[in-house]
């Protein structure tokens, strides 16, 4: 077993990786797209399982509405096929003109990125306040797929074979969109950004993407993102 050090917490790369989960290469990939919230959590990146005394029953009701089979799949299906993103070119546009803009959601992301520009510049996510208008955050979404439907999974709201199956769709969209398993950690860290501004916690989440583009044996190092 090893260690890793992030944030200045441990945590042991035979949970997070879970290197013989007995799933194929594809499912791996898949549940690895929610590699964020796993490594913040203490789920293994790549595989369905995840401990059941951490399932957040109360949170998904709260912040997704989610309580049973038909709310699970409205929830996955909105990210799968509209999501955050569906804003972005609304919050690009209030951004850059500094328009009070018509659609709440956007006037309110475009706040959050102005305010969390400094942190995104810091990061290096982008090199110029110029290369955000070439950036997606369509991450942001692909994340949260795999997230809600783990925890759905474990709730009894979907089946395996359903929940892994919103993981496979959100990663044929991820390779559509990303040639690289770093473009995609990009895309996730600068949506989180545009959701929770400076008070997203961005460094340790910094901190997970280079684990898992730097540490040899990540999900990530080991079944590159192939474009589809």
């Amino acid at each position: 077993m090893k260690l890793i050090t992030l944030s200045k917490k441990q945590f042991s790369t035979d949970l997070i990786f879970a290197q013989d989960s007995g799933t194929s290469i594809e499912n791996q990939k898949a549940m690895s797209l929610g590699a964020f919230l796993a490594w913040s959590n203490d789920y293994p990146v790549n595989a369905l399982f995840k401990p059941k005394q951490k399932i957040d029953a109360q949170g998904l009701k709260d912040y997704w509405g989610i309580t049973d089979t038909d709310s699970a799949q409205e929830a996955i299906e909105w990210l799968l096929t509209d999501g955050h993103r569906a804003y972005w070119a609304g919050t690009l546009a209030v951004f850059r003109d500094a328009s009070d803009g018509e659609d709440s959601r956007a006037v309110a992301f475009a706040q959050n990125l102005q305010e969390a520009l400094p942190i995104a510049l810091h990061h290096r996510l982008i090199s110029s306040e110029a290369e955000l208008l070439s950036q997606k955050i369509d991450a942001w979404d692909y994340e949260r797929v795999v997230y809600l439907a783990s925890e759905s999974f474990y709730l009894g709201y979907l089946t395996e074979e359903q929940a892994m199956g919103f993981a496979l769709r959100a990663l044929q969209q991820s390779s559509k969109t990303y040639l690289t398993w770093a473009e995609y950690a990009r895309s996730y860290l600068i949506g989180r950004l545009v959701w929770g501004g400076a008070r997203s916690d961005s460094h340790h989440f910094v901190m997970v993407m280079m684990a898992m583009l730097q540490y040899e044996d990540s999900t990530w190092n080991r079944h590159p993102l192939d474009p589809f």
